[in-house]
Order: C-alpha cells, then structure tokens, then sequence
C-alpha cells in the first residue's frame, strides 16, 4: 500500500512541477522535477532537468547532488563539470573534493587531479589511500618538494613503513642534501 502512495504521491509531484514549468520557467520548479524523476528512477529525464535548473541557476546544492550520482552512474562525459560546480559550492565537503579529484584523475587531468588532492588534505584528516595518491601525481608532475612535502605526513601516519622515509631520503640526496638524506635512512 505504501509503495502505491507513494508513487502516487511522485507521480502528483510530477505533474504539478510540469503544470508549474508550462506557466514559466522556474529553475527552482526545474529542479524539483528533476529530483521527482530520479526518485521515479526516470534517470536520463532527470539528468536532463536538472543539467536545465542548474545551468540557469547554480546553486542547488541537492540538485547538484543528484545530478553527480546520476552522471556517474551514466557515466557522463559532463559529469566532472557538475562535480566541479558542487564542489565550488561547497568548498569543505569532503565526498566532493574526493569525487572531483577522482573524476580529475580518471580523465588523465594529473595536474587538476593533484590540486583537488591538495584541496582536500588542506581540509585535514587525510586518509592514507589519499596521500599516496597524491605522491604519486607528485612523482609523475615532477614536483619533488610536493612529493616530499606529502611524504613526511605519511611517514608521521605511517611510522610502521620505512617506504616513505626512504623516498624522502632519496629525494633528499638527489637534491645534495646528504645530511638530510643521511637522517632519513638513519
């Protein structure tokens, strides 16, 4: 019974958005059919609504926000545009900053992917997975001081693992510092 009320219910909330929308153009309206449609499962209409509100008004974060899962799931060339845009709007959310920088990465973009990786560690509590990641972009950008700079909170997280230290010993060494280099092997 509930699962018919509340079909019902979206249903309703539909037409009323389109009833709404054929009034005037509202990027509110826009939005709210976009969301009905996804909660109906009516996926490639719901992107299409809400790729609509958000271009005409962006800052609509539950918008956004379903537009990313949904463009993910469609894998969407767009969706690292959207994923930008929610995270510009929302500059400490942490599952944002990681699916851009994510999206970044996998779209080859090291350089982009490798700023968003900075973004988040800079909002604190950077989990390992992430700051190997970006030691890794750090090595492949040529950026020896980033990678260095990276590889001193790992080997602070990660005092078990010689690897870190051992890289910023060899980074160290390459760059004549040998008393550095000395202290890290040490």
């Amino acid at each position: 019974f509930r699962q018919t009320e509340l079909a019902r219910k979206m249903l309703a909330g539909e037409e009323k958005y389109r009833a709404a929308l054929t009034l005037a153009e509202d990027p509110f309206a826009r939005a709210g059919l976009g969301l009905v449609l996804a909660a109906q499962g009516k996926n490639d209409e719901a992107r299409v609504e809400l790729r609509k509100a958000i271009t005409a008004h962006p800052e609509q974060p539950a918008a956004l926000s379903v537009l990313v899962k949904l463009s993910l799931e469609a894998k969407d060339p767009e969706t690292v545009n959207a994923a930008q845009a929610l995270a510009d709007l929302r500059p400490k959310d942490r599952e944002a900053r990681r699916m851009l920088a994510e999206l970044r990465f996998d779209l080859g973009d090291k350089a982009a992917a490798a700023k968003e990786y900075e973004r988040l560690v800079r909002l604190g509590n950077a989990e390992l997975p992430v700051l190997q990641r970006l030691t890794t972009l750090y090595r492949f950008l040529n950026d020896a001081e980033g990678e260095e700079r990276t590889l001193q909170i790992i080997a602070a997280m990660d005092e078990k693992s010689a690897d870190a230290n051992m890289r910023i010993a060899e980074l160290r060494y390459a760059r004549k510092d040998l008393e550095g280099a000395e202290g890290q092997w040490l």
